[in-house]
């Protein structure tokens, strides 16, 4: 609806031929001001979100200082990772000069209330000491949207482990069908160097600390097959099953329209026998998967033998007791794909990257699920950063009531997303060197924490694992102009309030500004404009290399040295 032009109110009463109808005036009463943006500054700040532990500074107790060097001459804003611990504190950002290596004279300041902090972050800390270990809770939030809320990654551990052979009985060489369910990934198919297809299935169970079980072998296929999808589906009654779907048989062949199911018990991971059930309505390789509410979906994927010809169409069914007993098609995706990205979450079915038989792309769709499994027509959501396409059975992660996730080997890239639909913009949070040929994340103890785990069948020694933590990032005006290009200035955070159930956390991150310096602190004082230096704390007043000040030491030691 449009906005009409603001005017006085007119009630209209009988007689007044000047005054607006009765809708009209509705119309202007619920409207707002037209708004031009003037100037909105540039984001030369912005946290990386990779390299160390979450939320391991508490401003409650120390300033922290981030020298860095200024590219241009002008500031707009600048993006600090902040968390809220119980009703959280104010801020107090401030630019300044460098005097010799530390803070000097302040430039420019802005104070940022609680409660602009508190509201757009989507998740908080339980009130409590900071000795205590951080408890995260959802803030739930209607203004916590994705923009304010990204991924953190800490660095990517390596761990030796094994992916079995094919003469032990164990799994596929390259290229099974990958899915993810509970806390197991599930492998079927694949084919070995020789280009012999396999029929093996196995399980691996990973938790929430980074550790990997071997691969446990499971009753084979009924035929060898690779280039398919799977998901698992949970029915009206809770049974867990796992859909295989399509695919190719040999090398270069042509595709199938097999589908099997087998119960998966997501306690144990045990697989039970396989059952065919009916067929899809057209044969496909190169599809992807997605489960939702009992219904499970086949999106896209090639017709054909070789490199097949790409198709849009969607097709579902309702999975009850195991059993599919026919397909439907809905609403297509408004352009031909082979080897998308798919998930479902918060009522909506996701689409994202793919081919046309070439290079990978960026474009998102996104379309309603409907109460009878059919969707709504489809919407073109944020593209991705690049262009990706699943050429190794990767998966769109769905992550918690944040949104999705799509992994990549420099980075981390998710989305969120609400029952309204997703947010503007895709975030990144650099996780560089993980393997991606299947990959999972584990829900961890805490609301909006997950375990990553990458696997590469190229480097069957090792897998790769971290942690990811939701990340509200608060977008703060800083507007600062004249400033000299090249030159070292800091960016100083300051809580001048709180008590000791609630204040701020910021990261122990040495990327928290790209390719900047080593980050200072000092026990807490701020600054404020007027240039007063006021001591909250009464504590040693320099400020200090990271690690090297009082109050809490970060997790691995001082940060000099990353």
């Amino acid at each position: 609806m449009a906005t009409p032009t603001w005017s006085a109110a007119r009630s209209g009463l009988l007689g007044d031929t000047g005054a607006a109808n009765a809708s009209a005036q509705l119309n202007q009463l619920l409207g707002t001001h037209g708004i031009t943006a003037v100037y909105q500054g540039s984001s030369i700040l912005t946290p990386n979100g990779s390299g160390g532990a979450a939320w391991q500074y508490q401003l409650s107790t120390q300033d922290v200082a981030q020298p860095f060097v200024m590219s241009g001459s002008t500031i707009g804003r600048v993006v600090v990772p902040l968390l809220p611990v119980g009703q959280g504190a104010d801020l107090i950002v401030s630019l300044c000069n460098n005097n010799s290596g530390v803070p000097g004279s302040v430039i420019t300041q802005t104070r940022i209330p609680k409660e602009w902090i508190s509201q757009l972050a989507a998740v908080s800390v339980v009130p409590g000491p900071s000795s205590s270990r951080p408890t995260l809770q959802y803030t739930n939030n209607p203004l916590a949207l994705g923009q304010f809320n990204s991924l953190h990654a800490t660095p990517a551990s390596y761990v030796s482990w094994t992916l079995p052979t094919v003469s032990g009985g164990g799994g596929p060489a390259s290229f099974p069908v990958t899915t993810t369910f509970g806390d197991y990934f599930v492998q079927c198919g694949g084919y070995t160097t020789g280009f012999t297809f396999l029929s093996s299935v196995f399980t691996i169970q990973f938790d929430a600390l980074g550790n990997l079980s071997q691969a446990i072998p499971q009753p084979s296929m009924p035929t060898a097959m690779s280039q398919g999808a799977s998901v698992v589906s949970v029915d009206a009654n809770g049974n867990a099953t796992l859909v295989v779907t399509g695919g190719t048989a040999t090398n270069g062949g042509a595709a199938i329209n097999t589908v099997y199911t087998a119960q998966f018990n997501s306690a144990t991971g045990v697989i039970s026998s396989w059952s065919s059930q009916a067929a899809l309505p057209t044969a496909v390789f190169g599809q992807s998967m997605a489960a939702y509410n009992g219904f499970v979906y086949v999106i896209g994927g090639a017709t054909g033998s070789g490199a097949g010809t790409p198709v849009s169409s969607v097709a579902y069914a309702q999975m009850l007791n195991g059993q599919i007993t026919s397909w439907n098609t809905t609403t297509p995706l408004p352009s031909a794909l082979i080897l998308t990205y798919a998930a479902a979450i918060d009522g909506f079915l996701f689409v994202a990257g793919g081919s046309t038989g070439g290079s990978g792309l960026t474009p998102v769709y996104y379309a309603p699920i409907n109460a009878n499994g059919s969707l709504g027509p489809w919407q073109v959501g944020p593209a991705l950063p690049g262009g990706h396409s699943n050429s190794s059975n990767q998966q769109l992660l769905p992550t918690g009531t944040f949104g999705v996730a799509l992994p990549d080997t420099s980075a981390i890239t998710a989305l969120g997303v609400s029952p309204n639909g997703p947010d503007t913009s895709w975030q990144a949070a650099p996780a560089p060197s993980i393997n991606t040929f299947a990959f999972a994340a584990l829900a961890a103890g805490s609301p909006g924490t997950w375990q990553f785990y990458g696997l590469a069948v190229s480097t069957p020694s090792q897998y790769s694992t971290l942690s990811l933590s939701l990340s509200p990032r608060i977008s703060i005006p800083l507007p600062a102009s004249g400033l000299s290009n090249g030159s070292t200035y800091f960016l100083t955070l300051s809580q001048p309030g709180g008590d000791a159930n609630n204040y701020l956390r910021t990261h122990d991150d040495s990327f928290v500004f790209t390719g900047n310096p080593t980050l200072l602190t000092r026990a807490e004082r701020f600054l404020d404009v007027d240039g007063g230096d006021h001591r909250a704390r009464g504590a040693d007043p320099d400020l200090r290399p990271d690690g090297a000040g009082q109050g809490s030491a970060p997790v691995g030691g001082q940060r000099g040295a990353d």
